[in-house]
C-alpha cells in the first residue's frame, strides 16, 4: 500500500467483509418497539382520561358537601326556630315573661324526632323547674299591680297622679327637696311627659 493506494477504512485489513445489514429485521425490530411505544401511549391517554374523569367527580362530590352543609345550618337554624317556639308556647301562662325559659334554661339536651318535634313534657319539666328554683318569674308570682301594693316606683297601678308632682309644684320647692321627691318617684310623670 505503500504504492500510492489508500486503504478504505471500512475494509479490514485482511480483505474480509462485513456481513451485510438486514434492514428487514431492523424494521420489524422498530415496528415492535413503535407498537408497544403506541400502547403505552394510549394507556396513558385512557389513564389520563380516567383522572380528568375521577377529579370532575370530586370536584362534584365537594359541590355536594358543601351543598348539604348549607342544608344542614338550614335546618339547625329552623330546628332552634321550631325549639324556641314550642318553648315560648309551653313558658306562656307559666312564666311572666315567657322569653326568660329561653334565656335561662339549657335545652341543649333536646332533640328533634323525625318530625322535626320536641318533647313537649320535657319542655314542661325544664319550665317547671325554673319556676320552682325562681318563682318570682311565674305568671301570679308577683302580684304587686293587681293587689294594689306599692311597687318599687311608688305608685299604685292606676293612681298615677297621687303623689306625683307638677311644674307648678317644682316652682315652690328647693333643689334639695326636687332631689328628694325624684329618688322617691315623684317626678316620674313630669321626667316621662305623661305630666305638664
Amino acid at each position: 500500500m505503500s504504492d500510492g493506494q489508500q486503504q478504505d477504512p471500512n475494509t479490514n485489513a485482511q480483505g474480509a467483509q462485513e456481513p451485510p445489514i438486514d434492514w428487514h429485521d431492523k424494521f420489524l425490530g422498530q415496528k415492535k418497539v413503535n407498537t408497544d411505544l403506541e400502547a403505552k401511549l394510549k394507556a396513558a391517554r385512557e389513564k389520563a382520561d380516567r383522572v380528568d374523569d375521577l377529579e370532575k367527580q370530586v370536584a362534584d362530590w365537594e359541590q355536594r358537601g358543601k351543598e348539604f352543609d348549607s342544608a344542614q345550618a338550614t335546618i339547625a337554624g329552623l330546628q332552634k326556630q321550631v325549639l324556641q317556639a314550642n318553648v315560648t308556647a309551653a313558658a306562656t301562662g307559666k312564666l311572666i315573661n315567657p322569653g326568660d325559659a329561653l334565656k335561662l334554661i339549657d335545652f341543649s339536651d333536646l332533640t328533634a324526632d323525625d318530625q322535626g318535634g320536641y318533647d313537649q313534657q320535657a319542655i314542661g319539666d325544664k319550665i317547671d323547674a325554673l319556676v320552682t328554683a325562681h318563682p318570682y318569674l311565674a305568671q301570679g308570682g308577683n302580684n304587686a299591680g293587681l293587689t294594689g301594693i306599692i311597687p318599687p316606683s311608688g305608685v299604685r297601678d292606676g293612681d298615677h297622679q297621687t303623689g306625683q308632682l307638677t311644674r307648678d309644684d317644682l316652682k315652690n320647692m328647693t333643689p334639695k327637696q326636687i332631689d328628694e321627691a325624684r329618688r322617691k318617684g315623684r317626678l316620674n310623670d313630669l321626667l316621662a311627659g305623661r305630666s305638664k
